[in-house]
């Protein structure tokens, strides 16, 4: 009789190793879609990715509300920006707050009133100075400006009678090289103050810079969340939100500031499509799609999805070159050439902050979406980040399901994701991810407010193909096949 003690023996090891290679091939698929294209192992507690951590000076002053990094001194490294936007200068409450860091910043700010360069105050109460901050040579001299939002101020106007709640934007031309510690007050030391078009449109919470129109030139983005659509019967009526286009350059003349009114100086604006979904509530600027022309990235946080999903909110991407022609309006439901992102679960508010920058340091521009209101591992409002690695083109997205990466704030009510940019602020040639928290309680000062610094994460470079791993699991698989077959026909066990 044919012996078949080796055949079981060399069967049992085949068998053995195929739940090896097996094993082993699910869990490199699994590491690999967990950093290039899942979207549920790649949840990231801030805590434990943080370098550094930059604190509110104050209780209640909610620094992070923005953040942003540029060079605005012209040395050529990034600075930190980083917007308290219910911060009360010269006792003045919420008149609001932007601190301005020189570069490369390498440690934690524990007391920004001191170790801030420049330091820009809001002149009223109110004013909440620094609800928006941004960067961006708006003038073509070759240096960097600082922008900054203050969507609390009231404009006056021609007739004498105030705006209330219209909301102001301020550039101030860079570059910054005060030898000492700089303060300035708005909008009197602004070179270019440009108004809000009406009562309470809140003109300013967000502002942006980059060439939308692809001429070379960096133009100015304002976001104002209460605006209402050209149909509108009334200036309170429906709050779809509006987002501002102005070419640059800015016009300028020396010792003489600039005042621009968005009702009359705007090149192009877009209006949200629903009432109260306060699109421009964010607004930032990037080449999402990786087609070498900038593309306008606004945030609609109040938006209701669907019946259960209300205030989930949507982002949108509009890709550029974004060129005023007639109608030089219109809204962003008509725009076909758009990504949109929505929110996951009702109030989680996406879209309170957006930004793009390289997070990856791949070469390409990634998207970055905050949630200041999502619950996140049983804890109510501590706010989410999510990535989005680029390029992304056109479609709609669902936020829980297409993010790469979900950043998540380590406590209840800290709010992490209002505050979004990317920047070498340490200078070591790879970009950072900033994240600010406005609620956050620095050393007890409750709603202080953080700022969060993600330093250098690596490139993601192209992925060893997995298919040579694949054919070899699918061939030992057919070779343990064919052994069982065999044996289960001379009748041995499996």
């Amino acid at each position: 009789m044919k012996s078949f003690a080796n055949e079981n023996r060399f069967s049992s090891i085949y068998f053995w190793l195929i739940l090896f290679v097996l094993a082993s091939s699910v869990f490199v698929l699994g590491r690999v879609t967990a950093v290039i294209a899942s979207h549920t192992i790649v949840l990231r507690d801030i805590d434990s990715y943080k370098s550094y951590t930059f604190a509110g000076v104050d209780p209640d002053d909610r620094a992070g509300y923005d953040v942003d990094a540029g060079d605005v001194n012209g040395d050529g490294i990034a600075d930190l920006i980083i917007g308290s936007e219910h911060a009360d200068p010269n006792g003045k409450m919420d008149a609001g707050t932007t601190y301005v860091i020189f570069g490369p910043v390498t440690g934690d700010l524990s007391d920004l009133a001191t170790q801030a360069d420049v330091i820009v105050n809001g002149q009223d109460r109110f004013d909440c100075v620094g609800a928006g901050v941004s960067t961006g040579d708006v003038n073509d001299d070759g240096f960097n400006d600082l922008i900054v939002g203050d969507w609390g101020a009231d404009p006056r106007n021609p007739d004498g009678n105030l705006r209330w709640g219209a909301g102001e934007t301020y550039v101030i031309f860079g570059p910054l090289t005060p030898s000492s510690q700089l303060t300035l007050q708005m909008p009197d030391d602004a070179d270019v103050v440009i108004n809000g078009a009406d009562y309470v449109d809140h003109s300013g919470v967000g502002v942006g810079s980059g060439d939308l129109n692809n001429d070379g030139i960096a133009d100015l983005l304002i976001g104002a969340e209460y605006g209402d659509s050209p149909s509108a019967n009334n200036d309170l009526e429906d709050n779809v939100g509006t987002a501002y286009v102005i070419y640059g350059p800015v016009a300028h003349e020396p010792g003489i500031q600039t005042v621009l009114e968005l009702s009359t100086d705007t090149d192009i604006a877009y209006y949200g499509d629903k009432a109260e979904g306060w699109l421009g509530g964010a607004v930032a600027v990037g080449d999402v799609d990786n087609d070498g022309v900038d593309d306008l990235i606004a945030g609609a946080d109040n938006y209701d999805i669907e019946a259960g999903r209300e205030v989930a909110a949507r982002s949108y991407v509009l890709f550029g070159p974004i060129i005023a022609g007639s109608p030089v309006s219109s809204t962003v439901d008509d725009i076909a050439n758009k990504l949109v992102i929505n929110g996951t679960a009702r109030l989680d508010r996406l879209g309170r902050n957006v930004s793009s920058g390289d997070v990856n340091n791949d070469g390409m521009d990634d998207l970055i979406v905050g949630a200041g209101f999502a619950d996140v591992n049983g804890m109510n409002d501590a706010g989410a980040a999510y990535v989005f690695l680029g390029p992304r083109n056109s479609g709609t997205l669902e936020v829980a399901t297409a993010a790469d990466q979900i950043y998540t704030g380590a406590n209840p009510g800290d709010g992490l994701g209002v505050g979004a940019s990317v920047a070498d602020i340490n200078n070591d040639g790879n970009n950072d991810l900033l994240l600010g928290a406005w609620w956050a309680d620095p050393e007890g000062r409750l709603q202080a407010g953080e700022v969060y610094a993600v330093l250098g994460l690596p490139p993601v470079t192209n992925v060893p193909s997995l298919a040579p791993l694949g054919l070899l699991a699918a061939s030992l698989a057919f070779g343990a096949l064919f052994v069982i077959m065999r044996r289960r026909r001379v009748g041995l066990s499996v």
